[in-house]
């Protein structure tokens, strides 16, 4: 593994390692953008089988992240997006709905500061994950989830551009 997947397992590390320490996660790296005829869908692989990642309740946190094809290749600049499901019940009890959705934002803007990520924004709404129509329940923000996105810039320094 060479280049910004790198960049990105290294962000995957550290938010495992400081974030929701007591929950059910899954962090995912770069997933892989499958159209099934019905728009495009995040999945991984396991062994030789796709998986879609999005709306496992087996978890209480889902992240994983895009690398849009935008990037100018040769700069080692990556616009990155990282998109996050997550139960707001179970990861932050005490806090009502709204109180609890700005705290996990705010919480993963506070881990990334020591990522290689520049963070530029947070989308939320239905237009955070409105790229991926092909999604089994293409939903947004069903009371208990909330999902949102962050934007951002992962600088490659041994570059590797494949």
């Amino acid at each position: 593994m060479t280049g910004i997947d790198l960049e990105i397992n290294s962000i995957n590390t550290l938010l495992t390692a400081k974030l929701w320490l007591n929950n059910n996660n899954a962090f995912y790296g770069r997933v892989w953008e499958n159209d099934h005829g019905q728009g495009v869908i995040p999945e991984i692989v396991s062994g030789d089988k796709y998986f879609e990642v999005l709306h496992n309740d087996r978890y209480d946190a889902q992240l994983f992240s895009r690398v849009m094809p935008t990037n100018k290749r040769g700069t080692g600049l990556f616009n990155v997006q990282l998109y996050v499901y997550v139960n707001l019940k179970k990861v932050y009890p005490t806090l009502e709905n709204r109180d609890a959705y700005e705290e996990a934002i705010y919480d993963i803007i506070n881990v990334l500061r020591y990522a290689n990520f520049r963070y530029e924004n947070t989308v939320t709404g239905k237009e955070a994950f409105s790229y991926w129509k092909g999604s089994s329940q293409n939903k947004h923000d069903m009371n208990p989830y909330g999902m949102f996105r962050m934007d951002g810039i992962i600088h490659v320094y041994s570059m590797c551009l494949t």
